[in-house]
């Protein structure tokens, strides 16, 4: 019967279920054993013209609906429709507010806050927690070469073949561009490059098909683990993107985790930076572009720029220069 009152978008009301004058109608629903009704009234639930569903009421009195309240159903059903509709777009508003429009995969305000619940988790019960950030390489040269309509194809194949291998306890979440953050609770370290190796192999086999050829890509990551460091995201990212250039530097394609020697070494370098910066005569000798680069290259760290701003304002100050690479 819901069917029906779907199919016609029309209000369907039998007095009584036993005449057979309504025989054909009453051959449309599904009897139960003790079903003793004996009028039925469907009303079909409209929406900007399409049906969403059907409020289906049934009594054990013969004709016990009349026009009024026939009335009164007609004009529930049309307030439910509309609530419904609030909380399936209410639903999309909240799911658009956290996900990727492109990828599906969390967007990286979300996951930063989902992965501050699992640092207090895993800090709490001293569980290990490994965070990956992947970089597609060369990424540019395919949106260049192909097209952007195409690097977001390989985006998503990307994005569903790291799904396919994550567990759904997994988190993963599209940093920006062509980068994506995975957070995995519950396994160690060792546990966690075997999955970033199984990653890097899917990122290797995501291929699109153009009218100019087969579009290949693959993609260099930096595992971190929690126990390298204090415990805040943001720290754990900047380790875990340490890595992912050390990847980079060994000729892209795998997979390189974060050392405490690394973490004492980029202290000991972002300070010696930190002190040419803070010298005037440096400005002028090293020449502002030499100077960016230079802590582009050695930093480690592209967090360094933020962090250390004041510096570079004052380095801009003295330059008159802007300060973008």
């Amino acid at each position: 019967m819901t069917g029906h009152i779907i199919q016609t978008q029309k209000i369907v009301y039998i007095p009584d279920l036993l005449d057979p004058i309504n025989e054909k109608l009453v051959n449309l629903f599904t009897h139960l054993s003790n079903d003793d009704g004996r009028s039925y009234l469907g009303v079909p639930m409209k929406l900007r013209g399409q049906v969403i569903g059907v409020l289906a009421l049934q009594s054990l009195k013969m004709d016990a609906y009349n026009s009024e309240q026939i009335r009164l159903i007609k004009t529930i059903a049309s307030q439910a429709s509309a609530a419904i509709e609030n909380a399936r777009l209410f639903e999309r508003m909240e799911r658009l507010a956290i996900t990727d429009g492109l990828t599906g995969l969390f967007n990286y305000c979300y996951f930063s806050e989902l992965a501050e619940k699992e640092i207090t988790w895993a800090v709490r019960y001293q569980k290990p927690l490994p965070l990956f950030m992947i970089d597609i390489d060369h990424f540019k040269l395919i949106n260049d070469q192909f097209g952007h309509l195409v690097g977001d194809q390989m985006l998503q194949l990307i994005a569903r073949n790291c799904l396919k291998i994550l567990r759904k306890i997994d988190i993963i979440s599209r940093y920006g561009g062509e980068e994506f953050s995975v957070l995995l609770p519950q396994i160690d370290l060792n546990e966690g490059l075997a999955v970033a190796e199984r990653l890097r192999e899917a990122i290797a086999l995501s291929q699109v098909v153009t009218n100019e050829g087969v579009v290949k890509v693959t993609g260099s990551l930096g595992v971190a683990t929690l126990g390298m460091c204090p415990t805040d995201i943001r720290q754990l990212i900047d380790y875990a993107d340490q890595a992912m250039y050390d990847a980079k530097e060994a000729g892209r394609n795998q997979v390189k985790s974060f050392t405490p020697d690394k973490k004492n070494n980029t202290k000991k370098l972002n300070n010696s930076l930190l002190s040419i910066l803070k010298t005037k005569e440096n400005f002028r000798w090293l020449g502002w572009k030499h100077l960016l680069l230079s802590l582009y290259r050695y930093s480690g760290c592209r967090d360094f720029y933020r962090l250390h701003g004041i510096y570079l304002r004052e380095f801009y100050r003295h330059t008159k220069k802007p300060y973008r690479i």
